[in-house]
């Protein structure tokens, strides 16, 4: 009996001691829950006390493009957008089409549209990009063109490595990006980047339509654009020609698209794209314009905030160019001798 006794004392003991273990493990779960909410409660509240009631716009778009300077852009706050410098790094790291395939990668699922074709001794390359830049979205129109007839990996790419265009070669241009026929925003400038980006906007690149304008010195020039624009895909149903202007209709894609962008990967890319535009705005929720947004992302998030302004094409986009210049211009020397 006195076993019994000591089996059964010691069984509900043991029993108590486990539920006193459970009780004990989730009270802690539930003091944890409790003490995140609280810290980023107050956290907020410490936060918003610390921003101004009252900003200068102008000194803070100051301050907000001296950050962004680094990175080639520069932001305007009377229509709120984000925009490639003229004199920007970007431009001495010129085009291939090894770029395009390396976009998706790096957070960019865009629809590109190169046009090549030449004029005065030289080839030409003028290409048209729309979709999502990470946490933006956006559009641009670049003009390069280049000598070289050598192919940057020839037995994949087929192309080859283009110059950006000097000041004296920059064209008129100018393109409205509609999202689902409504208009995001214009752009319009003597260029040879022409570009534009809107912070916290999630599109599917199938959901812009660019309504492109470039204008050229010559009319030999014009042709020879138009020439590619046909040789690419487009017809006068989508091309409007007027003195020395050329009108392009850039929906859906004529060329082919990156072999990096694949369905499964671009669904993924887009899923993180989505993510991280949500949580902004979540985050900015009270705060109404990009400058103020900003500068509260900077202090409650400066990892997130980085990655808002890391706008359009990051420096890892062009890092093996000079590896690709290099490689290219050994090619031609020893063609050359």
């Amino acid at each position: 009996l006195s076993i019994m006794m000591y089996l059964l004392t010691n069984n509900t003991t043991n029993y108590i001691l486990q539920i006193d273990l459970r009780v004990f493990i989730v009270l802690h779960i539930i003091y944890v829950i409790l003490a995140i909410i609280l810290i980023r409660y107050f956290r907020t509240r410490l936060l918003r006390h610390i921003m101004p009631k009252s900003a200068d716009r102008n000194e803070q778009t100051k301050a907000l493009n001296n950050e962004l300077k680094p990175f080639g852009f520069s932001y305007n706050y009377n229509n709120d957008l984000f925009y490639s410098l003229m004199y920007c790094w970007q431009r001495k790291m010129g085009y291939c089409r090894f770029y395009d395939e390396a976009a998706a990668t790096l957070s960019m699922i865009i629809d590109c549209e190169p046009i090549r074709f030449e004029y005065n001794g030289r080839k030409w390359l003028i290409e048209f990009w729309k979709g999502q830049y990470g946490m933006t979205t956006g559009a641009e129109i670049g003009v390069y063109n280049t000598v070289n007839s050598k192919k940057v990996f020839p037995n994949l790419f087929d192309d080859e490595l283009y110059n950006s265009a000097s000041d004296e070669e920059r064209l008129a241009m100018s393109f409205s990006l509609k999202k689902d026929n409504k208009l995001l925003f214009k752009r319009e400038g003597l260029h040879w980047w022409l570009t534009g980006f809107k912070l916290a906007e999630h599109t599917n690149p199938r959901s812009l339509t660019m309504e492109i304008r470039i204008s050229f010195p010559k009319i030999d020039m014009r042709d020879a654009f138009v020439g590619g624009l046909f040789e690419a895909g487009y017809s006068y149903e989508n091309v409007f020609i007027r003195h020395n202007t050329v009108y392009i209709m850039f929906d859906k894609p004529k060329t082919r698209q990156p072999y990096t962008r694949t369905k499964l990967f671009e669904k993924f890319i887009m899923g993180m794209n989505h993510f991280y535009c949500a949580f902004y705005k979540h985050i900015t929720k009270d705060y109404n314009n990009t400058l103020d947004k900003l500068q509260y992302l900077k202090i409650y998030s400066p990892a997130l905030y980085r990655r808002a302004i890391s706008i359009g094409k990051p420096k890892d986009y062009y890092k093996d160019y000079e590896h690709i210049k290099s490689f290219v211009n050994r090619i031609s020397t020893k063609d050359d001798n």
